[in-house]
């Protein structure tokens, strides 16, 4: 699965756009604050938003 992680240092929140099309992205999911974030290419690992910007 191809995704692409956009970190919004300015929002604090991390943006993830999964299965590109030739007109963008067919989904996309906002996380903040404590939200935790898995990594599909890596499916035991798992990140917190805070840990991300340093919180």
């Amino acid at each position: 699965m191809i995704s692409v992680w956009l970190i919004d240092i300015n929002e604090q929140v991390v943006e993830v756009y999964q299965q590109p099309t030739a007109t963008g992205y067919q989904f996309m999911q906002k996380f903040s604050g404590g939200e935790t974030l898995s990594i599909p290419s890596f499916p035991d690992v798992t990140i917190t938003v805070n840990e991300i910007f340093g919180r």
